[in-house]
């Protein structure tokens, strides 16, 4: 009994560990919006709400939304189609200024939709490269 209550220790601190250091190793890699849509709508990769994500793109437009939410769209190119939606906190207004038209920008949040072929990203705060 005591061999087997060692045994069962020795594992629960075997798997509490390696989680622990799996959580804390998990960095996602930036992909760009582009390849971000066609790989949700292929069905490549799936996203649940809320799941973090990190994009890259070209800043297309920033301004705020008719819910009063500050936002920036990317493209995969200067002037190309927009492919996301970055909605950054309301408390965040200010930091659009932050956003140049044209930019290569890297964006980290978390993942809410695919609307219209559009990646809705919310919790959205610039990462600097």
């Amino acid at each position: 009994m005591k061999k087997k209550m060692l045994l069962l220790t020795a594992f629960v601190f075997y798997f509490v560990m390696t989680t622990h250091c799996l959580q804390g190793e998990q960095k996602s890699v930036p992909i760009s919006v582009d390849s971000l849509v066609s790989d949700l709508n292929e069905g490549i990769i799936s996203l649940e709400f809320d799941d973090p994500v990190i994009v890259t793109g070209y800043v297309i437009d920033t301004g705020i939304s008719k819910y009063l939410t500050p936002y920036v769209s990317l493209s995969d190119k200067k002037g190309g189609r927009q492919y996301a939606v970055c909605v950054l906190p309301r408390t965040d207004s200010l930091k659009l200024k932050d956003f140049v038209k044209d930019e290569k920008v890297v964006i980290e949040g978390s993942f809410y939709a695919l609307r219209e072929d559009r990646a809705v990203i919310k919790k959205c705060r610039k990462i600097n490269e």
